[in-house]
């Protein structure tokens, strides 16, 4: 859609409430695309420099895609992150690590500058080579609305707050330099920005309230005017947070959905009233013991950042199973099992492997999501990363290949990453994951089927 008056390209999402987060009422028409199944290893290699496949679209299969070959894979002028020694065994230097991060962001920025300004890129080592990983921010995961302006220099964006807190965070963006202070952002672009937000959520414009930053309590917030009468000249950043009902914002920050409404309300307030060093014990003992694995308490409270991609949860004999887009961009929803007592799980046993399978079935029957398939990172595997990491393999600056703990992850359709991870559709995501050599490789790698997967669940759960 585009605005009469400024010409301005919106962006704007269903607003709808979602079905509760074990809804199993009716499906979304999304497919999901099917890859060949392969056989799995007991021991499943992390990332392999194997041959890549075209991403495939939402309409057709992978194996209908021609394979790419390794020499144009690696060396073609038009990917994005390559360099000499990236696919070495020997550890990287902090210097050799400087000037990969430095070489990539530059490359990002060629490709699409606005993109470069929201993705974090981090050197990752397994025992086998060095490589480079790419994370949206989590502050821009849960995007809600996004504006442009008629020469797209600009951009106006919501987004849903990791604060704990009823905000939502306004933040503007120059397609080349990134965040804009205040004296350079457009009034009227913001003004259409909020008006469109407002006719969206049901929200009166002319009552809208702000914070100036997500430390401030929401008997704080002030009129839009006050702001653009203290800051309109300042070059201080542009930073706003408007302040929204309890239940609009659990709408938008899904993982909350496992609490009511009034449950919400009772953790904003103990942040509120909370200092970090006590806080994980009040959301523990007050509210609920599994908040002490969703938060950071690090230099202020916020929700993790693979919770602020949450697509669905589902509780099963204490259990929960839940499941969030991959920040990574990769096509993939990534499930993990947390005990609300001792946190993320390690492995399943023979029940909890049962309770998975029924939470893949109601995730499937809630997304609509038919013939799909399934990569996942073998509990030997984990532990030898672990292992190799303790011995100092990965050196202190560099990341560790695979997380300790469980997760499986889901091949979906490219058309459900961009419709659950909306902060895509700022970017021309079609070319990006053509040229970004990491980003490609997620959309090509080998996948197998559930059974497959299954039968590797089986023997960890046997094993213990």
């Amino acid at each position: 859609a585009t605005n009469k008056h400024f010409q301005i390209p919106l962006i704007t999402f269903p607003t709808a409430p979602p079905p509760t987060m074990a809804d199993t009422s009716k499906p979304l028409a999304l497919a999901s695309e099917k890859t060949q199944s392969k056989e799995l290893p007991t021991t499943t290699t992390a990332t392999s420099p194997a041959a890549e496949a075209t991403p495939p679209s939402a309409a057709t299969s992978a194996a209908a895609e021609a394979p790419v070959a390794d020499d144009e894979r690696m060396l073609s002028s038009d990917l994005a992150i390559k360099l000499e020694y990236k696919h070495t065994p020997e550890p990287l230097s902090k210097p050799q690590v400087a000037t990969l991060l430095r070489e990539a962001s530059a490359a990002l920025k060629a490709i699409d500058p606005l993109f470069s300004h929201f993705v974090k890129v981090n050197t990752v080592r397994n025992q086998r080579k060095n490589f480079l990983n790419l994370r949206i921010y989590r502050e821009f995961m849960n995007l809600r609305l996004a504006q442009k302006s008629a020469d797209g220099s600009q951009s106006i964006c919501f987004f849903g707050s990791p604060c704990l807190q009823p905000y939502v965070d306004i933040v503007a963006f120059h397609t080349d330099t990134g965040h804009m202070p205040w004296s350079a952002v457009s009034i009227p672009l913001l003004h259409e920005a909020l008006t469109r937000f407002g006719e969206q959520h049901h929200l009166d414009v002319a009552t809208m309230t702000f914070v100036a930053t997500t430390r401030d309590h929401p008997a704080a917030a002030k009129p839009l005017e006050w702001y653009l009468e203290h800051r309109r000249a300042s070059d201080a950043p542009f930073e706003l947070h408007l302040v929204i009902p309890i239940a609009l914002y659990r709408q938008f920050m899904r993982i909350l959905q496992i609490f009511s409404v009034e449950q919400v309300q009772q953790i904003s307030e103990i942040v509120q009233q909370t200092d970090l060093r006590s806080l994980r014990y009040r959301l523990r003992t007050e509210v609920h013991p599994i908040l002490q694995h969703l938060i950071f308490t690090r230099d202020e409270p916020g929700i993790q950042s693979r919770y602020m991609a949450t697509v669905f949860c589902v509780e099963k004999a204490g259990i929960y199973y839940e499941f969030h887009q991959s920040e990574k961009m990769e096509p993939y929803v990534i499930i993990i099992a947390t005990d609300p007592q001792q946190g993320k799980l390690n492995w399943l046993n023979s029940v909890q492997v049962r309770h998975l399978q029924e939470a893949l079935h109601e995730f499937k029957t809630r997304y609509g999501v038919t013939g799909e398939s399934y990569h996942y990172t073998s509990l030997d595997e984990r532990r030898a990363t672990d292992k190799f990491a303790a011995s100092g393999g990965n050196n202190s600056h560099n990341f560790k290949a695979h997380s300790t703990d469980f997760h499986l992850k889901m091949r979906i359709a490219t058309a459900m990453v961009l419709d659950q991870f909306p902060v895509l559709k700022l970017f021309n995501f079609s070319d990006i994951k053509q040229k970004v050599e990491p980003i490609r490789y997620n959309f090509s790698r080998d996948n197998v089927s559930w059974q497959q997967v299954k039968e590797c669940l089986d023997r960890e759960a046997a094993q213990h």
